[in-house]
C-alpha cells in the first residue's frame, strides 16, 4: 500500500511516500518531479514507471511490486495512451489521466489528496462520481478558493467512500445541505471530520434525517457560517476536539452540545476583525476542557483571570495576541499567572518558540511568529529548538518566498545561538540551499541564506552538500545581477571547488559556470564604482578566485576558461584596473598557472601583449605575491625551447633573466604565495637541463620545505622525489651567475627532508 498526493490540472503526482508514514519527517520520503501535463507528451511511458518506481523503499518489496504492477495497468488506458502521444496535451487530458488512475482496478492507495486548481476545472461542479474503487482510509479534497461556485457531490462522496474512511478533511468547496446529510450518514467509521471554508446552499436540513457518527472523535468546522454550526453540532455529542476558527458567537451552544469536550480552539485570524469572545465564563466551568485556544480574540482581563491559580490544571492554554477590552494595552494583560501547563504567546522566547510549534500549520501565525524571531537583536538561547522548528517551518512553506524571507532571518540567530549537533547543522545547510534553488530571482531571500551559510557555526559544514549546493550557485549565477549576491555566489563556489576531485569539477562545468562568470566579468569591467552599493572589484577579485580554483588540477575546465575567452578578458581586466587591482592579482592571473600545465594550452598565453602584463604585474608587486604564481607560468613556457617560443617578444631568455632576478631577492623564510597538493609542474620544471627554468621549481619548494615543512615533507616522500634534488645537490656543473644557486637550494630541500624523518 501507498499514498500519493496528486495536484489536478497544473501539476499531478507530486509526492508519493510509503503509506503510514509522515509526509515532512519520515526518512524514507522521496520527492518526484514535477510534470506539467501540458509537457507529459515527451516522455516515455517507461520513464514514468522508472522515475515513480524509484520513490520506493527497496528494502520494501511489496511497495516496490504495488508500483511496477499498478502503473502499467492504468497507463495503457486508451485515454491516457492517446494523452502521451498527443503533440499538444490539453489540460482536459491531464484532468481525465488522474480520474483513469484513481479508477484503475490495480490502484490501491490507502490515503489520497487531490488538490483542484482554478485553471481547466469546470467551475460548475467538482466531477467525483467515479474515482474512488480504493479502500482509503484517509481522503483530503481541496478546491480553490477562488472558485466560490464550485460544487461538491458530498452524497456520491460519502457512498464511495464510506465503508474505509477514517478521516476526511474537505476545504473550499460550496455543498448542498441535503447533500451533505446523505454523505454523512455513510460515514460509519469516520474518526476526524474538517469541513472548512465550505459554502453551504439549498433548501434547509431534514429533520428525518439524522446522521449518526458513532466514531467521531475530531470536529473541524471552521470558517463556517454559525447557523450551519448548529445543525453540524447535533450529528455526534460525543465529540472530544472542536475546532472552531473565526468563528464568532457559539459559546453557548458549545457548552450545551458537547459536554464531554476535551479541546476547544475558537482562535482567529492574525490579521481578521478582531472577535469577541462572549461566554467564556461557561466555557471555563466545562469540568472535561483541558485544552482552549482563545488566540487573537478580543477578551477582558476578568476572563483570563478565570484560568488562573483557582481554575482547575489546563493541558493548553491558547493566548497568542489576545486583545484586551477597553482599548487596554496588549502588555497589561498577564498570561504567567494561568493555570496550564502549555501557554501559547509572544511575550518570551520560550512562549515564541512553543507558539511556532504549536501553530507550524497556520501560515498567518507563523509569519507574525517569525516577524518577532527574525527581528531579535541578539541570539537565540533555545537555539537548537528554535533551529529545528524554523527548519520545520520552512519544509511546510517551501514555496511561501515572504515567509521564507523571514524564516531565513530567524534561523540565522539561531544559528548564532551556539553550538549544535552536526546533523543539526546539515539539516539547516540542506534547507538553506533547497531555499536558495527554488527562489534564485529572490534577491533579499538569498541575501538571508548566505548570511547563515557564512555564519561561522556552520561554514564548514557546507561541502557535504558539495554537488547540490554548487549546483544551486551556479543556477543563481545565470539568474541574477545584483553584485551582492554574485559576490556571495563567487565566495562559496570559490570555497567549494578549493579540494574536490577534478570529476566534480567537470560534473559542475556542463552547466557552464565559467562561462557565465567570464560574462560577469565583462559587465563589471565596464561598470562604474560610482553609485554602486557593491564595489565590482571586490566581485572580480571573488570572481577571478573561483576560476582560480575551478580550473585548478582540471585540465577540461582550463579548456573551457580559454575557449570562452578567459585570458582576454583577464588581459582587460589589467589593464583597466592596473592601479586598484593590485590585491586582486594573484586570483585574476591564477587561471593562467593552470593553463599552462595543460601541455595543448600553454600556445593561447605565447602573446606579446600578455607576457608584458605578466613582467608589469612583477615589476609593481612589491610583496612578490604574483612573482610565485608568475614565475611558474613563464619557466613552463620556456620549458618548451626557443622552437616553442618563436618570435614572440619578450624573447624568452629576457624572460628567463627577468624572473630569476625577481627570484634572487626572496627571503627564504618568506612567505610563499602559492601552494601544491602535487608536486608534478613542479618537478617539470626542477628537471629541466636549462638552470633558469630548473630555478623556479626547486627555489619555490626549498621555500615550502622550510615553512611548511611537515606537508611538503611527507608529499616528497609520497611522490618519492629526494633522489633528484640529491642529483641536483651533487652537481659541480651549475650556472654561477644565479644566486643562491642550484645546488644550494636542492641542499636545503633535502636537509629539511632529512632532518625532519630523522634520517
Amino acid at each position: 500500500m501507498f499514498s500519493i498526493f496528486i495536484l489536478c490540472n497544473n501539476l499531478w503526482f507530486v509526492r508519493l511516500w510509503p503509506a503510514g508514514c509522515k509526509r515532512m519527517d519520515h526518512p524514507k520520503l522521496r520527492t518526484v518531479t514535477c510534470w506539467n501535463p501540458t509537457k507529459l507528451y515527451s516522455l516515455s511511458l517507461k520513464a514514468v514507471v522508472d522515475t515513480i518506481t524509484k520513490c520506493f523503499n527497496k528494502d520494501n518489496p511489496d511497495a516496490l511490486i504495488t508500483a511496477e504492477l499498478a502503473f502499467p495497468a492504468f497507463v495503457c488506458n486508451d485515454l491516457i495512451a492517446k494523452f502521451i502521444s498527443d503533440s499538444v496535451a490539453s489540460k482536459d487530458y491531464a484532468k481525465n489521466l488522474v480520474f483513469a488512475v484513481l479508477s484503475s482496478p490495480w490502484c490501491r492507495f490507502t490515503e489520497l489528496h487531490v488538490k483542484y486548481s482554478s485553471d481547466g476545472v469546470d467551475h460548475q461542479s467538482c466531477p467525483i462520481s467515479s474515482l474512488f474503487q480504493c479502500p482509503l482510509t484517509q481522503l483530503t479534497i481541496e478546491g480553490d478558493n477562488e472558485l466560490v461556485c464550485q460544487l461538491l457531490r458530498f452524497d456520491i462522496l460519502g457512498k464511495s467512500v464510506g465503508d474505509t474512511l477514517v478521516s476526511l478533511k474537505l476545504k473550499n468547496f460550496a455543498v448542498k445541505r441535503e447533500s451533505l446529510q446523505c454523505g454523512l450518514k455513510h460515514l460509519v467509521k469516520l474518526e476526524y471530520l474538517s469541513i472548512s471554508y465550505i459554502s453551504f446552499y439549498g433548501r434547509g436540513y431534514e429533520a428525518s434525517v439524522v446522521p449518526v457518527l458513532p466514531c467521531l472523535q475530531v470536529l473541524d468546522i471552521s470558517h463556517v457560517d454559525e447557523n450551519e454550526c448548529e445543525y453540524i453540532f447535533s450529528i455526534q455529542k460525543d465529540v472530544k476536539v472542536l475546532l472552531l476558527h473565526n468563528c464568532k458567537q457559539l459559546m453557548a451552544s458549545v457548552s450545551s452540545a458537547f459536554a464531554n469536550l476535551t479541546v476547544l480552539d475558537i482562535s482567529a485570524m492574525v490579521h481578521g476583525r478582531v472577535l469577541p469572545v462572549h461566554g467564556i465564563a461557561v466555557l471555563s466551568k466545562m469540568s472535561s476542557l483541558t485544552s482552549l485556544d482563545i488566540s487573537c480574540r478580543r477578551v477582558s482581563l476578568e476572563d483570563i483571570q478565570l484560568f488562573g491559580p483557582s481554575h482547575h490544571r489546563m493541558q493548553f492554554l491558547g493566548l497568542f495576541r489576545i486583545v484586551p477590552f477597553d482599548d487596554q494595552s496588549r502588555d497589561t494583560v498577564c498570561v504567567e499567572n494561568v493555570n496550564a501547563d502549555q501557554v501559547t504567546g509572544d511575550k518570551t522566547e520560550s512562549q515564541i518558540l512553543f507558539s511556532l510549534e504549536h501553530y507550524k500549520e497556520r501560515k498567518d501565525y507563523v509569519v507574525e511568529l517569525l516577524r518577532v524571531l527574525a527581528h531579535f537583536t541578539s541570539p537565540v538561547e533555545e537555539f537548537e529548538r528554535g533551529l529545528e522548528t524554523v527548519i520545520e517551518v520552512c519544509h511546510i512553506y517551501w514555496d511561501r518566498k515572504k515567509l521564507l524571507l523571514l524564516a531565513t532571518a530567524a534561523m540565522r540567530w539561531c544559528i548564532k545561538g551556539g553550538e549544535t549537533t552536526t546533523e543539526l547543522k546539515r539539516k539547516a545547510i540542506w534547507t538553506l540551499v533547497n531555499i536558495m534553488s527554488r527562489h534564485q530571482e529572490y534577491d533579499g531571500l538569498l541575501r538571508n541564506c548566505f548570511r547563515c551559510l557564512f555564519s561561522k557555526e556552520v561554514v564548514e559544514h557546507t561541502g557535504f552538500v558539495l554537488t547540490k549546493f554548487a549546483t544551486a550557485l551556479v543556477s543563481i549565477l545565470h539568474s541574477t545581477s545584483c553584485l551582492k549576491i554574485l559576490l556571495a555566489v563567487f565566495v562559496k563556489l570559490s570555497s567549494l571547488m578549493r579540494g574536490p576531485p577534478a570529476s566534480k569539477k567537470i560534473q559542475l562545468s556542463e552547466m557552464k559556470p565559467i562561462e557565465k562568470t567570464l560574462d560577469v566579468l565583462r559587465y563589471l569591467n565596464n561598470l562604474d564604482p560610482l553609485g554602486q552599493q557593491q564595489n565590482p572589484l571586490q566581485v572580480m577579485k571573488a570572481g577571478w578566485g573561483f576560476l582560480c580554483n575551478i580550473t585548478d588540477n582540471c585540465p577540461e575546465c582550463c579548456k573551457q576558461f580559454c575557449e570562452s575567452g578567459g585570458v582576454e578578458v583577464a588581459l582587460a581586466c589589467y589593464q583597466s584596473h592596473r592601479e586598484t587591482f593590485v590585491e586582486a592579482l594573484p586570483t585574476l592571473f591564477g587561471p593562467f598557472g593552470n593553463v599552462v600545465e595543460v601541455d595543448d594550452l600553454q600556445s593561447q598565453l605565447m602573446n606579446h601583449d600578455i607576457l608584458m602584463a605578466l613582467k608589469d604585474a612583477v615589476s609593481n608587486d612589491e610583496r612578490h605575491k604574483m612573482s610565485h604564481d608568475i614565475g611558474g607560468v613563464i619557466a613552463n613556457l620556456a620549458y618548451n625551447g626557443d622552437e616553442f617560443w618563436g618570435d614572440v617578444q619578450p624573447s624568452r631568455q629576457s624572460m628567463l633573466d627577468f624572473m630569476v632576478t625577481e627570484m634572487q631577492q626572496w627571503s627564504m623564510e618568506g612567505e610563499i604565495w602559492i601552494d601544491f597538493n602535487s608536486l608534478t609542474s613542479l618537478m617539470k620544471t626542477a628537471k629541466s637541463p636549462d638552470d633558469k627554468v630548473a630555478y623556479w621549481g626547486v627555489r619555490i619548494l626549498a621555500g615550502l620545505s622550510v615553512i611548511r615543512k611537515e606537508f611538503y615533507c611527507n608529499l616528497m616522500r609520497k611522490e618519492g622525489v629526494i633522489p633528484v634534488f640529491k642529483e641536483i645537490a651533487a652537481r659541480s656543473d651549475y650556472d654561477v651567475s644565479l644566486s643562491p644557486s642550484l645546488p644550494q637550494l636542492a641542499k636545503i630541500i633535502v636537509e629539511n627532508y632529512e632532518s625532519f624523518f630523522g634520517l
